[in-house]
């Protein structure tokens, strides 16, 4: 039931980073479903990564927002869940770009990266 107050997109990333771009519906909470599998599509045990998600503005390299990255409580799924509540996404913008880096031990690597758009919603709740 929780889910029906998302946009939920779901992704599966393969071991090769992905170009995802998002188009994020204004003043709506956002959800980003993906789950990380090998070549073989396997999932790719997550035990022991951390993970990071910002969107920037384009031009002038500044942040604009943090998404809340959620491993799967069983790290062997490979499921991540990165999300953003209304409040963020409250002004139109465009040009925005996002990132998603993960690291274990001293190592890290760029999985996903895109472009951000936030869209204008018509409906107003009374």
């Amino acid at each position: 039931m929780a889910d029906d107050y998302f946009d939920i997109s779901y992704y599966q990333i393969r071991d090769e980073s992905a170009v995802i771009d998002l188009e994020l519906p204004q003043a709506c909470d956002f959800e980003l479903h993906l789950q990380f599998v090998t070549s073989t599509n396997t999932p790719l045990n997550l035990t022991g990564y951390t993970g990071v998600a910002q969107i920037w503005y384009q031009r002038t390299e500044t942040k604009f927002a943090d998404f809340i990255v959620t491993f799967n409580p069983d790290r062997t799924t490979g499921r991540v869940v990165l999300s953003l509540a209304r409040t963020f996404l409250m002004t139109l913008q465009t040009n925005l770009r996002y990132d998603f880096l993960i690291r274990k031990d001293d190592k890290q690597k760029r999985w996903i990266k895109g472009k951000v758009d936030i869209t204008k919603t018509f409906s107003v709740f009374p």
